[in-house]
């Protein structure tokens, strides 16, 4: 048997070596958004983006004039690298999926004259949800959760487990947002059935 010698020799990486590397996780999110009654397609999500952007040829599109731009005190905008002069500012109506789910938001956008593969680009969560307040329904053709158990497998009972005074406090509050928009309904059981999954954030509360 020839045992490895050890190196010193660090473990690096250069550009080529991602060349032709997909990174399935860093896709961009672009969607459709119903703005001033106007479909506007391809709109790109950037939350790194600190202003949301209509490009002229969209607006161009809703038939809206010029005049109803607002001036912009800055002249310009710093957009991929360039310097492009900002045509104007407008505030628009813009709406996010379909009634009886629906989000709607008056959003300012900056109208520049540039290229662009995407209609629009917000940069912001005004139409968005974030909360479990914000989205108290999901239509299950969209995406449902369900445990994969296999049928050829006997079901493992946990051993109960007990919680800090500080976890208890944070799973009753949790718990007690998913009861008050409906994602979860109170049952009875006579015996235990799993235990909570506790896990801290990166600002080190639960």
């Amino acid at each position: 048997m020839v045992k490895k010698q050890k190196t010193e020799e660090p473990i690096t990486f250069i550009e080529e070596d991602v060349q032709g590397v997909q990174f399935l996780h860093n896709d961009a999110v672009v969607v459709n958004l119903n703005i001033i009654n106007y479909d506007a397609h391809r709109v790109l999500i950037d939350n790194e983006s600190s202003v949301d952007i209509l490009f002229y040829d969209a607006f161009s599109k809703m038939e809206m004039l010029d005049d109803r731009l607002g001036r912009m005190d800055s002249s310009f905008v710093e957009f991929i690298g360039d310097t492009i002069p900002v045509e104007g500012v407008i505030m628009l109506l813009v709406k996010a999926g379909q009634v009886p789910i629906q989000s709607i938001a008056q959003v300012n956008f900056l109208v520049i004259r540039a290229p662009s593969a995407y209609s629009t680009i917000l940069g912001r969560s005004d139409i968005f949800v974030w909360t479990s307040a914000d989205m108290p329904k999901i239509d299950p053709s969209v995406i449902m959760h369900w445990l994969n158990v296999s049928p050829n497998h006997h079901p493992f009972k946990q051993k109960k487990r007990s919680f800090a005074p500080e976890q208890q406090k944070t799973i009753a509050k949790e718990v007690d947002k998913l009861l008050q928009v409906g994602f979860i309904k109170e049952m009875t059981y006579s015996e235990w059935i799993e235990n909570v999954i506790m896990m801290k954030k990166i600002n080190e509360k639960w």
